[in-house]
């Protein structure tokens, strides 16, 4: 194995772990999402602030 082999092969694979984060980040964004537009008390604002 020579060194372009090398550096193309440990290059891949950040390639494909931050693949793998950006999708398992996506994912617990749209649960957190549809949480917080399906669930009344998900966002709670105090009664005397308002809203901007």
């Amino acid at each position: 194995m020579n060194s372009t082999t090398a550096k193309s092969s440990a290059c891949s694979g950040w390639v494909a772990f931050a693949g793998y984060t950006l999708l398992v980040l996506g994912i617990l964004n749209f649960i957190q999402g549809c949480t917080a537009l399906f669930s009344d008390g998900y966002f709670v604002n105090r009664s005397g602030d308002r809203l901007v």
